[in-house]
Protein backbone atom coordinates (compact mmCIF):
# COMPACT_ATOMS: atom_id res chain seq x y z
CA UNK A 1 0.00 0.00 0.00
CA UNK A 2 1.32 3.73 -1.08
CA UNK A 3 1.56 6.60 1.51
CA UNK A 4 -0.43 8.28 0.15
CA UNK A 5 -3.33 5.86 0.47
CA UNK A 6 -2.42 4.81 4.14
CA UNK A 7 -2.79 8.22 5.28
CA UNK A 8 -5.81 9.54 3.15
CA UNK A 9 -8.04 6.31 4.59
CA UNK A 10 -7.92 8.30 8.00
CA UNK A 11 -9.46 11.06 7.17
CA UNK A 12 -11.62 10.41 4.58
CA UNK A 13 -15.00 10.11 6.15
CA UNK A 14 -14.09 12.70 8.47
CA UNK A 15 -13.55 14.99 5.82
CA UNK A 16 -16.68 14.34 4.08
CA UNK A 17 -18.48 15.54 7.81
CA UNK A 18 -16.85 19.47 7.87
CA UNK A 19 -18.78 21.72 6.54
CA UNK A 20 -17.26 24.66 4.04
CA UNK A 21 -18.79 27.85 4.97
CA UNK A 22 -17.07 29.87 2.23
CA UNK A 23 -19.38 27.32 0.05
CA UNK A 24 -22.09 30.18 0.29
CA UNK A 25 -20.83 32.60 -2.13
CA UNK A 26 -19.45 30.35 -5.21
CA UNK A 27 -21.42 29.61 -8.07
CA UNK A 28 -24.62 27.64 -6.39
CA UNK A 29 -25.02 25.37 -9.61
CA UNK A 30 -21.21 24.43 -9.81
CA UNK A 31 -21.29 23.99 -6.31
CA UNK A 32 -23.95 21.27 -6.84
CA UNK A 33 -22.70 19.79 -9.59
CA UNK A 34 -19.15 19.07 -8.01
CA UNK A 35 -21.36 17.44 -4.58
CA UNK A 36 -23.21 14.95 -6.76
CA UNK A 37 -20.11 14.08 -9.10
CA UNK A 38 -19.57 10.69 -8.76
CA UNK A 39 -16.57 9.53 -10.79
CA UNK A 40 -13.61 10.67 -11.79
CA UNK A 41 -14.17 11.45 -15.36
CA UNK A 42 -17.07 14.34 -14.18
CA UNK A 43 -14.47 15.40 -11.37
CA UNK A 44 -11.67 16.00 -14.24
CA UNK A 45 -14.56 17.81 -16.60
CA UNK A 46 -15.56 20.12 -13.78
CA UNK A 47 -12.07 20.81 -12.80
CA UNK A 48 -11.62 22.18 -15.81
CA UNK A 49 -14.54 24.77 -15.05
CA UNK A 50 -13.27 25.50 -11.47
CA UNK A 51 -9.78 26.58 -13.15
CA UNK A 52 -11.24 28.69 -15.23
CA UNK A 53 -13.19 30.29 -12.68
CA UNK A 54 -10.12 31.13 -10.88
CA UNK A 55 -8.35 32.00 -13.63
CA UNK A 56 -11.08 35.00 -14.01
CA UNK A 57 -11.08 35.73 -10.39
CA UNK A 58 -8.10 34.18 -8.51
CA UNK A 59 -8.34 36.32 -5.23
CA UNK A 60 -12.21 35.98 -4.66
CA UNK A 61 -13.58 34.03 -1.39
CA UNK A 62 -15.87 32.18 -3.94
CA UNK A 63 -12.88 31.04 -5.64
CA UNK A 64 -11.47 29.38 -2.45
CA UNK A 65 -15.07 27.72 -1.70
CA UNK A 66 -14.88 26.18 -5.13
CA UNK A 67 -11.13 25.00 -4.64
CA UNK A 68 -12.14 23.43 -1.36
CA UNK A 69 -15.23 22.23 -2.72
CA UNK A 70 -13.55 20.20 -5.07
CA UNK A 71 -11.01 19.28 -3.42
CA UNK A 72 -12.67 17.17 -1.03
CA UNK A 73 -14.92 15.50 -3.87
CA UNK A 74 -11.16 14.48 -5.07
CA UNK A 75 -10.81 13.08 -1.59
CA UNK A 76 -13.50 10.85 -1.81
CA UNK A 77 -13.19 9.29 -5.73
CA UNK A 78 -9.14 9.51 -6.10
CA UNK A 79 -6.14 7.59 -4.66
CA UNK A 80 -4.14 10.23 -6.43
CA UNK A 81 -3.10 13.58 -4.86
CA UNK A 82 -5.23 15.83 -6.81
CA UNK A 83 -6.68 17.21 -3.51
CA UNK A 84 -3.75 18.14 -2.65
CA UNK A 85 -3.04 20.95 -5.39
CA UNK A 86 -6.50 22.42 -4.89
CA UNK A 87 -5.93 22.93 -1.43
CA UNK A 88 -2.82 25.03 -1.55
CA UNK A 89 -4.20 26.72 -4.57
CA UNK A 90 -7.06 27.76 -1.80
CA UNK A 91 -4.64 28.71 1.11
CA UNK A 92 -2.49 30.82 -1.06
CA UNK A 93 -5.91 33.38 -1.46
CA UNK A 94 -5.69 36.00 1.02
CA UNK A 95 -8.23 35.39 3.69
CA UNK A 96 -9.13 31.63 3.46
CA UNK A 97 -9.10 29.68 6.96
CA UNK A 98 -8.79 25.94 6.25
CA UNK A 99 -10.45 23.23 8.41
CA UNK A 100 -8.87 20.53 10.26
CA UNK A 101 -9.31 18.31 8.14
CA UNK A 102 -8.22 20.17 4.90
CA UNK A 103 -5.34 21.55 7.37
CA UNK A 104 -4.26 17.57 8.35
CA UNK A 105 -4.25 17.26 4.15
CA UNK A 106 -1.54 19.82 4.17
CA UNK A 107 0.56 18.35 6.06
CA UNK A 108 0.11 14.95 5.45
CA UNK A 109 1.49 16.08 1.77
CA UNK A 110 4.73 17.56 3.22
CA UNK A 111 5.33 14.73 5.38
CA UNK A 112 5.37 12.23 2.31
CA UNK A 113 7.58 14.69 0.98
CA UNK A 114 9.83 15.28 3.86
CA UNK A 115 9.09 18.72 4.16
CA UNK A 116 8.93 18.55 7.83
CA UNK A 117 8.91 22.05 8.82
CA UNK A 118 6.18 22.92 6.46
CA UNK A 119 4.33 19.51 7.80
CA UNK A 120 4.68 20.37 11.09
CA UNK A 121 3.02 24.08 10.59
CA UNK A 122 -0.04 22.59 8.60
CA UNK A 123 -0.29 19.78 11.44
CA UNK A 124 0.22 22.52 14.23
CA UNK A 125 -2.56 24.61 12.24
CA UNK A 126 -5.13 21.60 12.25
CA UNK A 127 -4.62 21.01 16.11
CA UNK A 128 -5.76 24.56 16.82
CA UNK A 129 -8.92 24.88 15.30
CA UNK A 130 -11.76 24.48 17.22
CA UNK A 131 -13.27 21.57 16.60
CA UNK A 132 -10.03 19.56 17.35
CA UNK A 133 -9.44 21.48 20.69
CA UNK A 134 -13.05 20.28 21.71
CA UNK A 135 -12.38 16.94 20.84
CA UNK A 136 -9.16 16.95 22.35
CA UNK A 137 -10.46 18.14 25.70
CA UNK A 138 -12.53 15.10 25.73
CA UNK A 139 -12.16 11.57 25.69
CA UNK A 140 -11.52 11.02 22.04
CA UNK A 141 -13.96 8.29 21.44
CA UNK A 142 -17.24 10.79 22.95
CA UNK A 143 -15.76 14.22 21.48
CA UNK A 144 -17.13 15.72 18.58
CA UNK A 145 -18.35 13.46 15.58
CA UNK A 146 -15.52 12.23 13.43
CA UNK A 147 -13.12 14.50 15.56
CA UNK A 148 -11.73 11.39 17.42
CA UNK A 149 -10.48 9.83 14.06
CA UNK A 150 -9.20 13.61 12.64
CA UNK A 151 -7.59 14.05 16.05
CA UNK A 152 -5.70 10.74 16.14
CA UNK A 153 -4.21 10.65 12.72
CA UNK A 154 -3.35 14.32 13.13
CA UNK A 155 -1.23 13.38 16.21
CA UNK A 156 0.41 9.85 14.24
CA UNK A 157 1.18 12.48 11.77
CA UNK A 158 3.06 15.16 14.28
CA UNK A 159 4.75 12.23 16.02
CA UNK A 160 6.22 11.14 12.21
CA UNK A 161 7.04 14.74 11.43
CA UNK A 162 8.83 15.49 14.67
CA UNK A 163 10.86 12.27 14.39
CA UNK A 164 11.75 13.61 10.89
CA UNK A 165 13.16 16.75 12.79
CA UNK A 166 15.11 14.92 15.07
CA UNK A 167 12.76 16.06 17.46
CA UNK A 168 12.10 12.36 19.54
CA UNK A 169 11.12 12.98 22.72
CA UNK A 170 8.28 15.23 21.76
CA UNK A 171 7.79 12.82 18.81
CA UNK A 172 7.69 10.06 21.67
CA UNK A 173 4.65 11.80 23.54
CA UNK A 174 2.81 12.38 20.40
CA UNK A 175 2.85 8.92 19.40
CA UNK A 176 2.32 7.76 22.59
CA UNK A 177 -0.97 10.26 22.38
CA UNK A 178 -3.03 8.36 20.04
CA UNK A 179 -5.48 5.43 19.66
CA UNK A 180 -6.86 3.76 16.92
CA UNK A 181 -10.86 5.37 16.76
CA UNK A 182 -11.89 2.93 14.00
CA UNK A 183 -14.61 0.14 14.70
CA UNK A 184 -13.20 -1.99 12.14
CA UNK A 185 -10.92 -4.57 14.18
CA UNK A 186 -8.73 -5.35 11.28
CA UNK A 187 -7.89 -1.47 10.99
CA UNK A 188 -7.46 -1.17 14.41
CA UNK A 189 -5.13 -3.77 15.14
CA UNK A 190 -2.77 -2.57 12.33
CA UNK A 191 -2.71 1.01 13.85
CA UNK A 192 -1.77 -0.32 16.89
CA UNK A 193 1.14 -2.36 15.84
CA UNK A 194 2.07 1.06 14.27
CA UNK A 195 2.05 2.58 17.22
CA UNK A 196 3.78 0.14 18.98
CA UNK A 197 6.62 0.37 16.49
CA UNK A 198 6.77 3.99 15.90
CA UNK A 199 6.60 4.45 20.31
CA UNK A 200 9.45 1.94 20.49
CA UNK A 201 11.94 3.67 17.52
CA UNK A 202 11.22 6.72 19.74
CA UNK A 203 12.05 5.53 22.90
CA UNK A 204 15.05 3.63 21.10
CA UNK A 205 16.20 6.94 20.23
CA UNK A 206 15.73 9.07 23.23
CA UNK A 207 18.01 5.86 25.14
CA UNK A 208 15.38 3.43 26.80
CA UNK A 209 16.79 1.12 24.36
CA UNK A 210 15.53 -2.05 26.55
CA UNK A 211 11.84 -0.82 26.72
CA UNK A 212 12.10 -0.64 22.99
CA UNK A 213 13.65 -3.60 22.41
CA UNK A 214 11.36 -5.77 25.10
CA UNK A 215 8.35 -4.40 23.82
CA UNK A 216 8.94 -5.53 19.80
CA UNK A 217 10.17 -8.63 20.78
CA UNK A 218 6.94 -9.32 22.75
CA UNK A 219 4.60 -7.72 20.11
CA UNK A 220 7.22 -10.02 17.21
CA UNK A 221 6.74 -13.15 19.27
CA UNK A 222 3.37 -12.91 20.13
CA UNK A 223 1.11 -10.53 17.24
CA UNK A 224 -2.18 -9.62 17.47
CA UNK A 225 -4.88 -12.77 16.43
CA UNK A 226 -6.39 -10.56 13.85
CA UNK A 227 -3.41 -9.79 12.17
CA UNK A 228 -0.84 -12.58 12.80
CA UNK A 229 3.22 -12.36 12.13
CA UNK A 230 4.14 -8.48 12.52
CA UNK A 231 6.96 -8.36 10.18
CA UNK A 232 7.13 -4.23 11.23
CA UNK A 233 7.89 -4.71 14.88
CA UNK A 234 10.24 -7.81 14.02
CA UNK A 235 12.19 -5.39 11.65
CA UNK A 236 12.58 -2.96 14.33
CA UNK A 237 14.09 -5.42 16.58
CA UNK A 238 16.00 -7.17 13.96
CA UNK A 239 17.68 -3.58 13.25
CA UNK A 240 17.99 -2.34 16.47
CA UNK A 241 19.68 -5.73 17.78
CA UNK A 242 22.07 -5.37 15.10
CA UNK A 243 22.56 -1.87 16.29
CA UNK A 244 23.22 -3.14 20.07
CA UNK A 245 25.15 -5.85 18.93
CA UNK A 246 22.88 -8.16 19.77
CA UNK A 247 22.85 -10.26 16.72
CA UNK A 248 23.54 -13.78 18.45
CA UNK A 249 20.59 -13.14 20.57
CA UNK A 250 18.25 -12.18 17.75
CA UNK A 251 19.13 -15.24 16.01
CA UNK A 252 18.84 -17.26 18.80
CA UNK A 253 15.40 -15.56 19.55
CA UNK A 254 14.19 -16.38 15.94
CA UNK A 255 15.33 -19.95 16.42
CA UNK A 256 13.04 -20.09 19.13
CA UNK A 257 10.06 -18.99 17.20
CA UNK A 258 7.09 -21.27 15.89
CA UNK A 259 7.77 -22.43 12.00
CA UNK A 260 5.48 -20.00 10.49
CA UNK A 261 6.41 -17.44 12.45
CA UNK A 262 10.31 -18.04 11.37
CA UNK A 263 8.98 -18.08 7.45
CA UNK A 264 7.20 -14.60 7.84
CA UNK A 265 10.65 -13.08 9.40
CA UNK A 266 12.84 -15.13 7.33
CA UNK A 267 13.49 -12.10 4.87
CA UNK A 268 14.21 -9.51 7.67
CA UNK A 269 16.69 -11.87 9.43
CA UNK A 270 18.61 -11.91 6.29
CA UNK A 271 18.48 -8.35 5.84
CA UNK A 272 19.86 -8.23 9.33
CA UNK A 273 22.26 -10.32 9.18
CA UNK A 274 23.63 -8.46 5.86
CA UNK A 275 23.53 -5.30 7.58
CA UNK A 276 25.78 -6.65 10.51
CA UNK A 277 28.12 -7.88 7.51
CA UNK A 278 27.56 -4.30 6.00
CA UNK A 279 26.28 -6.78 2.72
CA UNK A 280 24.26 -3.93 0.64
CA UNK A 281 23.77 -6.12 -2.38
CA UNK A 282 22.60 -8.91 -0.30
CA UNK A 283 19.79 -6.50 1.38
CA UNK A 284 19.21 -5.08 -1.79
CA UNK A 285 18.54 -8.50 -3.97
CA UNK A 286 16.35 -9.84 -0.67
CA UNK A 287 14.02 -6.75 -0.78
CA UNK A 288 13.94 -7.47 -4.70
CA UNK A 289 13.43 -10.88 -4.38
CA UNK A 290 10.60 -11.12 -1.40
CA UNK A 291 7.20 -11.84 -1.16
CA UNK A 292 4.93 -8.99 -1.95
CA UNK A 293 3.47 -9.47 1.68
CA UNK A 294 7.11 -8.27 2.33
CA UNK A 295 7.22 -4.81 1.45
CA UNK A 296 5.63 -3.16 4.58
CA UNK A 297 5.98 0.21 4.61
CA UNK A 298 7.22 0.11 8.09
CA UNK A 299 9.59 -2.47 7.43
CA UNK A 300 11.35 -0.90 4.08
CA UNK A 301 11.80 2.27 6.48
CA UNK A 302 14.28 0.00 8.51
CA UNK A 303 15.57 -1.72 5.60
CA UNK A 304 16.37 1.91 4.03
CA UNK A 305 18.04 2.84 7.60
CA UNK A 306 19.93 0.28 7.49
CA UNK A 307 20.98 0.32 3.99
CA UNK A 308 22.16 4.09 4.50
CA UNK A 309 24.53 2.78 7.18
CA UNK A 310 26.55 -0.19 4.38
CA UNK A 311 29.08 2.00 2.97
CA UNK A 312 29.70 3.31 -0.06
CA UNK A 313 28.59 -0.05 -1.76
CA UNK A 314 24.89 0.75 -1.21
CA UNK A 315 24.20 3.47 -3.56
CA UNK A 316 25.28 1.74 -6.77
CA UNK A 317 23.35 -1.47 -5.91
CA UNK A 318 20.04 -0.06 -5.03
CA UNK A 319 21.00 2.21 -8.27
CA UNK A 320 21.38 -0.83 -10.89
CA UNK A 321 17.95 -2.70 -9.12
CA UNK A 322 15.99 0.87 -10.19
CA UNK A 323 16.75 0.33 -13.42
CA UNK A 324 15.15 -2.84 -13.99
CA UNK A 325 13.59 -3.75 -10.81
CA UNK A 326 10.10 -3.81 -9.91
CA UNK A 327 8.59 -0.99 -7.20
CA UNK A 328 9.86 -2.83 -4.07
CA UNK A 329 13.59 -1.30 -5.25
CA UNK A 330 12.20 2.12 -6.09
CA UNK A 331 10.37 2.25 -2.75
CA UNK A 332 13.40 1.32 -0.65
CA UNK A 333 15.54 4.04 -2.44
CA UNK A 334 12.68 6.85 -1.24
CA UNK A 335 13.52 4.82 2.11
CA UNK A 336 17.07 6.23 2.19
CA UNK A 337 18.83 9.11 2.06
CA UNK A 338 20.91 8.32 -0.95
CA UNK A 339 20.58 11.72 -3.11
CA UNK A 340 23.03 9.70 -5.69
CA UNK A 341 20.36 7.56 -6.76
CA UNK A 342 18.45 10.48 -7.94
CA UNK A 343 19.21 10.48 -11.59
CA UNK A 344 18.76 6.37 -11.98
CA UNK A 345 15.17 7.12 -10.50
CA UNK A 346 14.63 9.87 -13.27
CA UNK A 347 15.69 7.87 -15.89
CA UNK A 348 13.76 5.11 -14.85
CA UNK A 349 10.42 7.56 -15.17
CA UNK A 350 11.67 8.70 -18.11
CA UNK A 351 11.15 5.66 -19.18
CA UNK A 352 7.20 5.79 -19.00
CA UNK A 353 6.97 2.61 -16.45
CA UNK A 354 3.80 1.41 -15.56
CA UNK A 355 1.18 3.79 -13.41
CA UNK A 356 2.48 2.16 -10.84
CA UNK A 357 5.77 2.21 -10.49
CA UNK A 358 5.53 5.60 -11.86
CA UNK A 359 3.73 7.00 -8.49
CA UNK A 360 6.80 4.87 -6.28
CA UNK A 361 9.29 6.93 -8.77
CA UNK A 362 7.65 10.31 -7.93
CA UNK A 363 7.19 9.69 -4.51
CA UNK A 364 11.00 8.63 -4.19
CA UNK A 365 12.78 11.40 -6.38
CA UNK A 366 10.20 13.83 -4.10
CA UNK A 367 11.42 12.44 -0.86
CA UNK A 368 15.06 12.21 -2.05
CA UNK A 369 14.93 16.20 -3.86
CA UNK A 370 13.84 16.80 -0.06
CA UNK A 371 16.84 16.01 1.58
CA UNK A 372 19.59 18.87 2.34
Amino acid sequence: MIPAVRLKGMARSTLLLLALAAAAWADPDLLSRIEKAGDLKTLHALRAEVEAAAKARPDAPETAALLRKLARAYEWHSEGHEDEDLLLKAAAIPGTELDAGECFTLGRKHLRDRHYEEARQWLARALARPEIRRSGEEDEADGEEGMGMLLSGVREAMGETLEGLDRWEEALGYHESWRPQTFCGNCAASENARRLAAVARCKYRVGLVSEALDALWERSRAPSELLGADPEAFAHYAEFSVRQRHIEKLRERYDALPEELRKSYAPILAIAEAFEAKDAATIVRTVCNSPDDFCDYGVLECCGRMLDDCGPDAAPALAEAVKGGGYEAVELAGHTRMKELLPALRARLEDRPDPGVAEWLRWAVARLQALP
